[in-house]
């Protein structure tokens, strides 16, 4: 009987652990989805815009945005774009992040007519409406995050709210031919932003916008995604091929890292360490601008989400082999890549991004494409996916 009564205090009291535990749970799931939806209730940072100097500026985990605090660099940063900098009442300039209007202030001494502040810290408003003051009104400031615009979309899809539009007012339409609608300056301090906007102009938001043009910041392992270098196995990776098809890349200058807030902790050593080995010390000025020629007749934007997919597919081992690879979506289609100068051992990791992207365009060019198994399979999901968006 004691042995009995044991167990069954033992099983009680297991059963009250993970009773409280799932509790704690739903906890904190409720509240991540609450701040996740409900995101004006997000508790912004406490910035003293009156005393930030480097020094007080503490180091986080984890950096979502960048702002420049350093009037020489910002006056460097401007040199180096200013060919892009014109009075173009047709272009859309866009600040990211401009914090206390160091840079700001540099842009509004070029061509720009209107500059448009996207700046989600309210707490910055005051200093940006004083250069604004000094410049006779040639600011428009937004409380957004222009690089959160895939988490504005999501949420203007799950609450119908018209964050999204708010965020987007005011650029121009251009046919994707066009010079770029959209100009970015600021700072972008990881990929997400890039791997999201090369959806975003295919399929997404931007698409209806046309081209876009970015003089930015960044890290100088970001800036290794975009050389086309397929011995470096490390960034010749689908999404990166991909964004080297899309946009056109240049190296314009390096700075130092400490001129944009707030720093980083130090990582701990990881795999590859010797690539981001710089990160802590410079930051890359580039120029990053979407290819001109990269829609055309025989290649819309269902073929570009297409390319992606195969992309993803076929690069998930660095190993893969062309030729076999192929042939079992169209069987006997070796002897035409043959011809390419291909043999039965090239893998597709020996390719660089151009020669990727022709290899896709002879494949989708065969009159078995549009029956083999890849572009069902793949033409379903994107078709799924259009219907669900259009809900």
């Amino acid at each position: 009987m004691f042995q009995i009564a044991k167990r069954l205090t033992s099983h009680l009291e297991t059963s009250r652990y993970f009773y409280d535990h799932l509790k704690f749970i739903k906890k904190c799931y409720c509240t991540t989805i609450s701040q996740t939806i409900n995101d004006e209730k997000l508790q912004e940072p406490n910035v003293d815009n009156k005393n930030l100097t480097l020094p007080k500026i503490k180091k986080v985990p984890k950096v979502d945005g960048l702002r420049l605090n350093d009037k020489n660099i910002a006056k460097k940063f401007v040199d180096l774009i200013r060919n892009d900098l014109t009075n173009d009442s047709s272009s859309f300039y866009a600040e990211l992040n401009p914090g206390l209007g160091y840079l700001t202030n540099e842009l509004l001494n070029s061509d720009i007519p209107v500059l448009h502040l996207y700046e989600k810290i309210t707490d910055y408003n005051e200093d940006l409406q004083k250069i604004n003051d000094e410049h006779n009104d040639r600011l428009d400031i937004r409380n957004y995050d222009f690089l959160k615009l895939a988490k504005t979309e999501f949420i203007d899809d799950v609450t119908n709210s018209k964050k999204l539009s708010n965020l987007l007012d005011g650029i121009p339409v251009k046919e994707w031919t066009s010079d770029p609608a959209i100009k970015i300056i600021g700072a972008v301090p990881n990929m997400s932003f890039f791997y999201y906007l090369q959806y975003s102009l295919i399929d997404k938001c931007l698409s209806k916008f046309g081209r876009i043009v970015l003089n930015v910041a960044i890290l100088p392992s970001m800036s290794l995604a975009f050389q086309d270098v397929p011995e470096n196995t490390v960034f010749h990776r689908a999404k990166n091929i991909f964004l080297r098809n899309m946009f056109d890349y240049k190296y314009l200058d390096s700075v130092p890292r400490k001129s944009f807030y707030p720093e980083q902790f130090k990582k701990l050593k990881q795999r590859n360490s010797k690539y981001y080995a710089q990160d802590d010390e410079l930051m890359d000025i580039v120029r990053i601008e979407s290819k001109r020629t990269f829609f055309h007749d025989n290649f819309d934007s269902t073929d570009a989400k297409m390319f992606l997919y195969f992309l993803k597919i076929q690069m998930k081992r660095k190993d893969t082999r062309i030729i076999p690879s192929l042939e079992k979506w169209i069987s006997g289609c070796g002897p035409r890549l043959i011809r390419k100068n291909m043999t039965i051992f090239t893998t597709y990791s020996e390719l660089n991004s151009t020669e990727l992207l022709d290899l896709f365009n002879e494949f989708k060019s065969w009159p078995e494409y549009k029956s083999c198994q890849f572009y069902e399979i793949v033409n379903s999901m994107i078709e799924s996916q259009s219907r669900f968006r259009k809900r």
